[in-house]
């Protein structure tokens, strides 16, 4: 036996030790712990003092530093904050609750940080169920219920009593083919305080059929103030859903009258997002479902042809051109601030000409095109879009007016002309300080006639090379200047030009940067100094064999970004 496995006794008692059996050395210990433990005990009462002198000390060591000197509403909201950005399903906000022990007392004591209850294959890990955590640290709180594939049963047995507290409730992947949703039903009837409920199902090759449709009590229904349900998934309480403010629908084979049945019987809507997937469907098939919408069948009679949504502000569309113009036709929506249309692929329909003209008729035209400031155009293959602003620039935080994208048939550069002059004429009375045209061919006449249909443009951003210099082109004063001559765009601050990146060769975008020379010192000749301009997509080659332009450049510009 090593004597030093035992500092604390002395030599003679060790050897003592050694000489005795097992069974003796054990009774000799036991005996020694029950002399030891009181002079311990004593011992321990008596440094209990100075120990919580200690602790008080270090929480005033604590209190002293930064992140200790902010109030415990704003230590929730950064823990929030750092939350929100936190992937789904992903846990490293907790770390945050770890900054000290008084972060670490807020954050337990703040209900809304357990507020989500994720119900996933991963909400179990080893001995600790985070979904059960999050319930108990939410005490009161209401709490938003989110339950993936497979887990249903699991969360009906955890919310055994904790019903009241459900105020939202997502449930993804529901196999209808296996009745889940008649343990949706049983688990609905349980949340005496549900506003909001969003329900999608398993997708399935086969139509939804009988099996598809939730059945809500009245009260149930006209609790709900957000209802989202996708994948063919339907109700049968549309007559009692009249307090709705949220609607999202979405199927593979929208049912149109239904759609139109349940958003006649929501006169409160704020938001409606109607979506067509359409997967695994065929053209024709689509047709037929947008015909019989336009041509307005038998199971339309009883129905208004006309309702006005006062208090909507959002409609978010992707559907197909004929059941769009349907709803538009359908409903009116004066107070609308955010329109979204995404329009499906149709080769019925070669350009967007029909969706223009389809926007036109919209109630809020009008006042859309009074209020719009910025205006991005884009008209590429088989793809085009439209996007509005009230902002006089845009930027990542700004909402838009109007997103209008549609797939179209192949076009050609004549098509796209007229539809980009069917645009500008349409928006011909709007005060745009912001216009972006991507990658659509122009043509010299028309650059002439964006100038001078827009003189208080502040920004200008073109795409392609070719669209560049013609533009440029047409930004150029005339070489001798006289009474009645003007500056196309006088107050313009910003140059945008974009190549695509890889394409074209360093000659051609070369030509780019002497033709931007070429108009801005003709420009700044003129008192029409360029305060930005931009080059993206230029690739070193290009900037280092055009030194001297660029070097030029910088002279005649307040800030140059290449």
């Amino acid at each position: 036996m090593e004597d030093t496995n035992y500092g604390a006794l002395d030599n003679a008692t060790l050897r003592t030790i050694a000489s005795m059996s097992r069974n003796e050395t054990r009774s000799w210990a036991l005996g020694q712990i029950d002399n030891a433990s009181p002079q311990v005990e004593e011992k321990r009462r008596a440094s209990e003092p100075s120990q919580r002198r200690l602790r008080d000390i270090h929480v005033i060591l604590n209190s002293s530093s930064p992140a200790n000197q902010l109030p415990d509403e704003l230590i929730i909201e950064i823990i929030l904050i750092i939350k929100h950005d936190d992937p789904r399903f992903h846990t490293r906000w907790i770390k945050t609750t770890h900054v000290c022990h008084r972060w670490r007392t807020v954050a337990l004591n703040a209900s809304i940080l357990w507020s989500t209850i994720d119900f996933n294959a991963l909400h179990i890990r080893g001995e600790l169920d985070t979904a059960q955590l999050s319930l108990q640290r939410s005490i009161p709180a209401a709490v938003d219920v989110r339950v993936a594939l497979g887990c249903l049963n699991k969360a009906l047995k955890s919310l055994a009593g904790q019903e009241h507290r459900v105020a939202h409730l997502h449930i993804s992947n529901v196999q209808v083919e296996n009745h889940e949703l008649q343990t949706v039903a049983h688990l609905l009837r349980a949340l005496t305080h549900l506003e909001s409920l969003d329900v999608s199902a398993l997708w399935t090759p086969h139509p939804l059929g009988r099996n598809g449709v939730l059945h809500l009590s009245t009260v149930q229904a006209a609790r709900l103030r957000k209802l989202a349900l996708t994948d063919g998934i339907s109700v049968d309480a549309a007559g009692h859903l009249g307090n709705l403010t949220y609607l999202k629908l979405s199927a593979h084979t929208p049912d149109y009258t239904s759609w139109f049945s349940l958003i006649d019987s929501c006169p409160l809507l704020e938001f409606i997002w109607l979506q067509a997937s359409y997967v695994g469907l065929s053209s024709s098939r689509q047709r037929l479902s947008d015909d019989e919408v336009m041509a307005g069948n038998s199971s339309h009679e009883g129905v208004p042809s006309h309702t006005v949504m006062r208090n909507l502000r959002t409609l978010k569309l992707e559907l197909q051109l004929k059941p769009t113009a349907s709803v538009l036709q359908r409903f009116s929506f004066p107070q609308t601030t955010r329109l979204s249309f995404d329009v499906g692929r149709d080769e019925s329909i070669p350009s967007m000409a029909p969706a223009l003209a389809m926007l036109k008729q919209m109630p809020t035209y009008n006042s859309l095109v009074l209020a719009t400031q910025s205006l991005d155009i884009m008209l590429s293959g088989l793809y085009s879009r439209i996007a509005i602003w009230a902002d006089p620039r845009p930027g990542s935080s700004c909402k838009a007016l109007m997103r209008f994208a549609m797939s179209t048939g192949a076009t050609n550069n004549n098509t796209n002309l007229a539809v980009i002059r069917e645009i500008l004429s349409m928006f011909s009375s709007s005060l745009l300080t912001f216009l972006c045209v991507g990658w659509t061919p122009l043509d010299l006449p028309l650059c002439l006639q964006i100038l001078h249909q827009y003189p208080l443009l502040k920004e200008l951003q073109i795409g392609g090379p070719q669209n560049i210099v013609t533009m440029l082109n047409a930004l150029r004063p005339q070489a001798a200047p006289t009474a009645d001559s003007t500056v196309p765009c006088l107050e313009l601050d910003v140059l945008y030009l974009t190549v695509a990146r890889g394409g074209g060769n360093i000659r051609l975008r070369q030509g780019v940067v002497a033709a931007a020379l070429d108009t801005l010192l003709a420009r700044d000749a003129r008192g029409a100094r360029l305060k930005e301009l931009r080059l993206v997509d230029f690739d070193h080659r290009t900037l280092e064999a055009s030194t001297e332009l660029v070097e030029r450049l910088k002279g005649i510009v307040g800030i140059l970004r290449a």
